[in-house]
């Protein structure tokens, strides 16, 4: 890797409905992500966030998944997370 870049995990969000959290939170482990933890979606009722650390690599069809455990509601985003 060059010397200039960071190396990076990204970190994960994923909104979904209440009754799905544990859902995701069986997701994230099985995609060797460190769940950092979920509160209430601010504005949704009934929704949660979760959030994680994720190898990039276990990102591209993750959407797919969110989206079967949570009948087509479910969204994430994610963005870069230098290491220390």
């Amino acid at each position: 890797m060059p010397s200039g870049l960071a190396r990076a995990d990204p970190f994960v969000e994923i909104m979904a409905p209440s009754e799905a959290t544990a859902k995701m939170n069986a997701i994230l482990s099985g995609r060797r992500g460190q769940i950092l933890g979920f509160d209430t979606r601010d504005g949704w009722s009934g929704w949660d966030c979760v959030r994680a650390l994720m190898p990039e690599s276990e990102i591209g069809d993750l959407i797919i998944e969110i989206r079967s455990a949570t009948a087509g509601v479910g969204s994430f985003g994610f963005k870069f997370r230098p290491h220390g």
